[in-house]
């Protein structure tokens, strides 16, 4: 299989051969007793993934006419695509050093590779059977840390609902996280010089600034004792207009004079309400007003 590669222009690409001889060539000698006809070599359904320099291309290596193929062929870059190195994953009994739980697999496919923020690469493929010796399938998970050169962490997980039915697993695929790094952290993204992000939480029915860690702590919260001082003066007020309020069940008391009451108990109703918004606008602007001045 070629890949082509350009850093310039389409008229600059440059066909670059990156496999050989099949490295499953081993592998010839169960296919008298399975399904289907096998073309060694053939090199089908490429998938390429690049991280900087690195780049890793997986195809499927020896393709059946029925499905699959003899295994994964995997080839790696470390020179951003000029030169490549051919290698093999382990996914099925034609692979060397197959774990027990893929031993029994004959055939692989779809594989497909993705790099992550830190460099490692993920990969995942189809290993199966059809019909015989059985129907087996799973999709396999595998991780390269050295950019392709080799595969650790080889997890069969089996088909969810049908492990044993024919092709029942099928069109995998796999995208690392782009937002974690190697210790399964997230990317923090660096703190801009002299950004400060408050909080704002709502106490008290007002609106309060709570600094966070490494804050500028000139900026300071009103002090205790205004605070009560504040709120014991708006509760006067209240008190105050409760106090002055007709009693509505004593406007008949005096005939003639329902029309002047009412109008009394709406005026008080109206100032009462702009006190409430006064002391509400007060305790939203709070914080600005205890802010130091700087010369």
């Amino acid at each position: 299989m070629a890949l082509v590669t350009s850093s310039t222009a389409v008229a600059a690409i440059t066909p670059v051969l990156i496999s050989g001889p099949s490295p499953y060539a081993a592998c010839s000698q169960f296919d008298n007793s399975l399904t289907g006809r096998t073309y060694p070599n053939a090199e089908v359904e490429p998938q390429v993934a690049v991280h900087g320099s690195n780049a890793i291309a997986m195809w499927h290596q020896d393709r059946k006419s029925n499905g699959g193929a003899h295994g994964i062929g995997v080839g790696f870059s470390t020179d951003g695509g000029a030169s490549w190195t051919e290698t093999t994953i382990a996914l099925d009994a034609c692979s060397p050093n197959t774990q027990p739980a893929l031993s029994n697999m004959f055939r692989a496919s779809d594989p497909w590779v993705s790099f992550g923020p830190d460099g490692i690469a993920y990969a995942s493929a189809l290993s199966f059977n059809i019909s015989v010796p059985n129907n087996a399938n799973a999709v396999v998970a595998a991780r390269s840390t050295d950019g392709g050169a080799t595969w650790d962490h080889i997890q069969a997980v089996p088909g969810g609902i049908f492990p044993t039915a024919d092709m029942s697993t099928d069109k995998n695929s796999t995208t690392a996280d782009p937002t974690k790094n190697k210790n399964g952290q997230p990317r923090r993204q660096p703190a801009r010089a002299g950004v400060h992000r408050p909080r704002l939480l709502l106490q008290d029915h007002r609106r309060r600034q709570e600094l966070e860690p490494g804050a500028d702590h000139h900026q300071h919260r009103k002090p205790a004792a205004d605070d009560r001082q504040h709120r014991r003066r708006r509760s006067a007020q209240r008190r105050a207009l409760r106090l002055h309020r007709p009693d509505p069940a004593a406007q008949h008391a005096v005939p003639g004079d329902t029309q002047q009451r009412t109008a009394r108990v709406r005026q008080i109703d109206r100032r009462r309400r702009q006190l409430d918004a006064a002391a509400a606008h007060r305790s939203v602007q709070q914080p600005g007003r205890h802010r130091p001045q700087h010369g």
